[in-house]
């Protein structure tokens, strides 16, 4: 049986092992940035739905503020409680809301002009929300 010369002995096992670190690393790499989208994928997720629950408070506030409650509008509303300023409307009724499964409560109306200004409300499940408001 001829003898393998010492230079050339054992250089599988290193390279074996070599390889199986790499593949390893790569997969692991490949499975983090997987991970990393999905997590993000998911943020952007609760981002929206956050978005859309505060969207439709708004809308809800603005089919309250139709009729003799859009006078309210002119005004901050910390001055909704003075009946003469809006003696038909209902501060009442702006001040909270349900849609769905989902309630809110106003914190504050800040008009900008008589038809629109800002308007801050506090979800049932904690989440506050301020948002410009155009009332059409």
């Amino acid at each position: 049986m001829p003898l393998v010369p010492t230079c050339s002995r054992g250089f599988a096992l290193p390279l074996a092992l070599s390889c199986s670190a790499v593949l390893l690393l790569s997969s692991l790499s490949l499975q983090t940035i997987a991970l990393h989208g999905r997590q993000r994928s998911h943020q952007a997720l609760l981002v929206a739905q956050r978005s859309d629950l505060h969207h439709s408070a708004a809308m809800d506030f603005q089919q309250r503020v139709q009729g003799a409650n859009a006078c309210l509008l002119r005004h901050a509303a910390s001055d909704w409680n003075n009946r003469a300023l809006c003696p038909e409307a209902d501060p009442r009724r702006m001040r909270q809301g349900r849609f769905g499964e989902m309630g809110w409560s106003l914190l504050d109306w800040q008009p900008s002009s008589p038809r629109s200004g800002q308007l801050r409300l506090r979800m049932d499940d904690g989440q506050e929300a301020q948002l410009s408001l155009k009332i059409s």
